[in-house]
């Protein structure tokens, strides 16, 4: 992303993918100051620094193991939307070295961006998948003018998005989909519960989760 909107993405109260240059000064700044719910997952030496909520292990467990173990899910993660970004892409972005360059013209780059794009676009729109389905909108009728103790409240059942992510994982579920943009190529990026349980439960635990779901809309949720 560019130098000058870094700063802003990284709190985006959402869930996001940014790609940051890591030989900018400013960059390096703002990499060494990242929200507690950020993770940094460093595709050049193959490290990963877990967002500072996310290291709670569990006490039945050795120390550092649960730590250890979703930052190794992390970096797997990492790794598999590398190879389908560099399946996507001109051979030159695989290259290892700057040195070796191959001529790329303007039209070549645009088609570049494009995928990617997509890619990151698809990837977030199947982590979101299935979270509607599992909130419960409750509100309570007014009786004359509605006050701040008549707002509406929404319950979202955890284990049930569970249940359709692995479903998903193991392809048996139904479209989730209504985007009639939105095909089966995305199956690819489903995240399985037996290789992503961390994961997961570490993303029901963001605040960006919770954010997401207390915006949506009433119509897109079950309510009563």
């Amino acid at each position: 992303v560019p130098e000058s909107m870094m700063n802003d993405l990284v709190h985006y109260p959402a869930p996001f993918i940014l790609g940051v240059p890591t030989d900018e000064k400013k960059s390096a700044e703002i990499l060494s100051s990242l929200p507690d719910d950020v993770t940094l997952v460093d595709l050049d030496v193959g490290r990963v620094m877990l967002a500072s909520e996310l290291v709670h292990d569990d006490s039945s467990v050795e120390p550092g193991a649960a730590a250890g173990a979703l930052r190794s899910q992390v970096l797997f993660l990492a790794e598999s939307l590398g190879g389908i970004v560099g399946g996507a892409v001109d051979d030159s972005w695989a290259f290892d070295s700057p040195l070796q360059i191959i001529p790329h013209d303007n039209n070549n780059k645009v088609d570049d961006f494009l995928a990617v794009r997509n890619i990151c676009h698809n990837f977030i729109l199947e982590l979101l998948s299935g979270v509607h389905s599992c909130c419960l909108w409750i509100e309570e009728k007014c009786i004359g003018e509605c006050t701040i103790e008549n707002e509406p409240a929404i319950v979202f059942d955890e284990e049930r998005f569970v249940s359709i992510k692995s479903l998903r994982g193991e392809g048996l579920n139904l479209p989730l989909f209504q985007d009639k943009l939105a095909d089966g190529s995305s199956s690819e990026f489903c995240l399985g519960i037996d290789k992503f349980d961390l994961i997961i439960n570490a993303f029901l635990r963001t605040q960006s989760l919770s954010s997401y779901i207390s915006h949506g809309e009433k119509e897109s949720m079950m309510f009563w």
